[in-house]
């Protein structure tokens, strides 16, 4: 489909109104098309348009009940419009009996976003995966162990689980090399070790390989994650100077609503213009 690719190729670009003209001219070619009505609802949801969001995403689970993007996207619209895990969980429990990693690891940061390191390790030493690969970022359960443990305070089993996460990670990026999202998650892993150049390192070069210039999608998600990485390490005006950025232009993973929730932004929460940011943005969003 020659709008579908345009619309793609425009919103990759970065070139928001003219990726609506097209996203809308293919819906009117295909109005009931499970993909017009998913990746509508994946574009209101960049733009931080939430409400609109939703009501593609329901036309899509109303078009393919059984396919799970659609509840991926949508528990995804919820957290970051309501900074609250409550709707989202719902949605994903609404779902039908659907083989996705995507969903696993999603009910998973739910755990995490709630304060639920337990819960969360839990899921983990019950899954079938040794790793969650999803379109933005890659996440080794060595890795998400070691943030586990370190939310439990348990320092010894979180040291090992991150070691072993670098070592994991280090064999990954000598056979991809070029793969940004195994540089983020080496750059989380050492800054759980406290290794913060290192860490700094990882996390630059994985926006490096990936900027926002490039992709307007993607080199968004990259600079997120370095983002907490700086905030993890101390960096807070870096860190709050990518927030600021991000929160200025669309993003799919990066709201008032998910700062306001999500701990990894702790080191941030008492100061000042982090709190100046998020009453900025909160007007606009």
């Amino acid at each position: 489909n020659v709008l579908s690719g345009l619309f793609v190729v425009l919103r990759r670009q970065g070139r928001w109104e003219e990726a609506l003209e097209a996203l809308e001219r293919w819906k009117t070619v295909d109005p009931q098309g499970y993909m017009t009505a998913l990746e509508s609802s994946n574009t209101y949801k960049l733009l931080r348009k939430y409400e609109t969001a939703e009501e593609e995403m329901r036309r899509a689970i109303a078009i393919a009940p059984d396919r799970p993007d659609a509840y991926l996207s949508g528990a995804w619209n919820y957290v970051m419009w309501d900074g609250s895990t409550e709707r989202a969980r719902r949605l994903l429990e609404s779902a039908p009996d659907l083989e996705s990693s995507e969903i696993e690891y999603q009910t998973l940061l739910h755990d995490l976003y709630d304060r639920k390191p337990e819960s969360a390790l839990a899921k983990l030493e019950e899954s079938s995966h040794d790793s969650f690969s999803v379109q933005y970022w890659y996440a080794p359960t060595e890795l998400l162990e070691c943030v586990c443990l370190s939310e439990m305070g348990e320092r010894e089993r979180a040291e090992a689980a991150c070691v072993s996460a670098v070592d994991l990670l280090h064999h990954e990026i000598e056979a991809t090399p070029h793969d940004h999202r195994l540089y983020n998650a080496l750059g989380h892993a050492f800054a759980l070790l406290g290794r913060k150049e290192e860490a700094i390192r990882a996390g630059e070069h994985a926006v490096e390989l990936m900027p926002i210039s490039k992709d307007a999608i993607d080199g968004p998600q990259q600079a997120i994650q370095l983002a907490t990485i700086y905030a993890g390490v101390g960096e807070t005006n870096k860190a709050l100077d990518l927030i600021d950025e991000l929160l200025s232009i669309p993003c799919e993973l990066l709201s008032v609503g998910l700062l306001r929730l999500d701990p990894v932004w702790d080191p941030l929460r008492d100061h000042p213009r982090f709190q100046a940011l998020l009453e900025k943005y909160g007007r606009e969003q």
